[in-house]
């Protein structure tokens, strides 16, 4: 449901954040958002693609997944 929180990878009219918090852009111009709620890094990249890069959301978890180089 568009608005409404969650951990959702996605496309931008997919895809659903809780609390963004914190964003930095990397070099090859993709945004990174924080997630405070749900304990996430997520990647937006240039094709509107939202993925989760670390984290599992809640509950508090940690999953792996591709850091940023550099």
């Amino acid at each position: 449901v568009p608005g409404s929180p969650g951990t959702v990878d996605g496309t931008v009219a997919t895809a659903r954040l809780t609390y963004p918090f914190g964003m930095a852009f990397d070099a090859a111009g993709d945004l990174y958002v924080v997630d405070r709620a749900d304990h996430t890094l997520r990647k937006l990249d240039r094709s509107g693609q939202l993925r989760t890069v670390v984290g599992a959301g809640s509950p508090p978890g940690i999953r792996l997944g591709e850091l940023p180089a550099g």
